[in-house]
């Protein structure tokens, strides 16, 4: 689907440090997932994580803590405690704290 595929080439940026482009095909997931998905769908978290790695990577750690504390809302509503993802995103959150 055209979300994935804007995932993916986002992903492929933000490894090559294309921060502008990673942002762009990151947002435009986001967008997809507003018309197809509810706001509390795991595939948003993901979408708002993505966009805060890139935050992150920019250097701009108050809008990367404010998209990671967007994702992390959603996964705690949409997924067990245990879940993995739940600590990973912590972690992120409170490394920016710091």
């Amino acid at each position: 689907d055209l979300a994935f595929s804007f995932k993916k080439i986002g992903l492929m940026y933000l490894e090559i440090r294309d921060n502008s482009n990673a942002l762009v095909s990151f947002e435009k997931v986001s967008e997809i997932y507003q018309h197809i998905l509810s706001l509390d769908d795991f595939e948003f978290a993901d979408s708002y994580y993505n966009i805060g790695l890139v935050y992150q990577q920019m250097g701009d750690h108050m809008n990367a803590l404010i998209f990671f504390e967007r994702a992390l809302n959603i996964m705690q509503q949409s997924l067990l405690e245990t879940h993995s993802n739940l600590q990973i995103f912590g972690e992120n959150i409170k490394s920016l704290k710091e």
